[in-house]
């Protein structure tokens, strides 16, 4: 994103010599001319790549007789399998398939069949709000996201105008040193989550608070738990909610990501998604008795542009716990041990990963 100081006689020149991205074009089926509605055919958008690049570009050490290899995608098998509206936000869920006839090296076993690969994905489109947010500048010497934006109108050396990821957050008294805020962060725990790790979640989310009221909001962030009989679900973007699954690899023990406005960095919403495989000590997708096999698991991936930010934390965690649980099983450790050192563990890494959806 670029900035040009209105001021500045150069802004008379913004967008010289900045290419915009065409991402698609589709043919105009219907137009109301009162409204200025547009009806388009969304799906020849949707079900192709031009939203999201993803299969990944090929690596230069690829091997394919090696390692196995993704298909090309297959329009007639794609589709799109589902649609969800909400106030906020309507989400396309969408099933690309990826088709190798003969691949070399089979896929694992969550594929059912190597040849034909289903990826699915979601796709929400998110009404911007326009509710008077004052972005805030990025310090180098404190670590959030950024959302970056370049000043091309400065004669400065580091020309930056970087937003940072924060959630709209805004006391009832602006006087006073210390506040109750107009609205919280509300973090649900979701009814799939097992009953004896509720208040260990609460717990780690709340541990927040005390930071923010330093900075003068008091009960900045709250926590609830989703009813067995509610009516909503996580797709909604109003509901910043504490996810958990069970995969037979997956590719994480725990995730923190969040949505925000890319022009002023605020957060929008957040979901947190927590992998049971983090709680009964399978690693995803390494062989503890192979070093090179955990030198790969925690390490970055290599730079593609798909990815912003790689986090080896709950990776690291994970084998921290495992070491952990058979040092204190050789000494005999009593049982309340092991459970405190479980709980400590879940503990952190709720901390950790609300710490991400806060924008650190």
């Amino acid at each position: 994103t670029y900035y040009h100081d209105p001021e500045s006689p150069l802004a008379r020149a913004a967008g010289a010599h900045i290419t915009p991205a065409v991402l698609a074009v589709a043919p105009i089926l219907a137009e109301d001319e009162d409204s200025g509605t547009l009806l388009i055919d969304g799906k020849k958008i949707l079900v192709s790549e031009a939203l999201q690049q993803i299969k990944a570009s090929p690596r230069p050490d690829f091997d394919p007789n090696k390692a196995f290899a993704l298909g090309t995608l297959d329009s007639e098998r794609s589709k799109v399998f589902e649609t969800r509206s909400y106030p906020r936000n309507t989400d396309w869920f969408v099933d690309y398939v990826y088709a190798n006839p003969a691949p070399v090296v089979p896929a694992k076993e969550e594929v059912p069949d190597s040849r034909f690969v289903s990826v699915r994905m979601q796709h929400s489109f998110i009404e911007a709000p326009d509710d008077g947010y004052k972005p805030r500048f990025d310090d180098y010497r404190i670590g959030y996201f950024t959302s970056r934006v370049t000043d091309l109108t400065s004669a400065s050396p580091a020309p930056f105008r970087d937003v940072i990821m924060r959630w709209d957050l805004r006391k009832t008294d602006p006087d006073a040193e210390v506040s109750d805020v107009v609205e919280p962060v509300v973090y649900w725990i979701e009814n799939t989550t097992p009953l004896e790790w509720r208040d260990i979640i609460r717990d780690a989310v709340l541990a927040w608070n005390p930071s923010f009221e330093k900075a003068g909001l008091r009960n900045a962030l709250e926590v609830r738990v989703q009813p067995d009989d509610a009516d909503w679900d996580a797709g909604d973007l109003r509901y910043n909610v504490l996810r958990w699954a069970s995969s037979p690899q997956p590719p994480y023990g725990g995730i923190g990501p969040a949505v925000f406005d890319p022009r002023t960095g605020q957060v929008l919403g957040a979901d947190i998604g927590l992998e049971y495989s983090f709680m009964r000590y399978q690693l995803a997708n390494v062989d503890l008795y192979d070093p090179s096999s955990l030198v790969e698991a925690l390490t970055p991936p290599s730079p593609s542009g798909l990815q912003r930010e790689y986090c080896q934390l709950g990776a690291g965690l994970q084998l921290d716990l495992m070491f952990g649980q058979a040092l204190l099983a050789a000494q005999s450790a009593p049982a309340h041990l092991h459970e405190q050192m479980v709980r400590d563990s879940l503990f952190m890494l709720i901390l950790h990963e609300v710490g991400h959806t806060l924008g650190l």
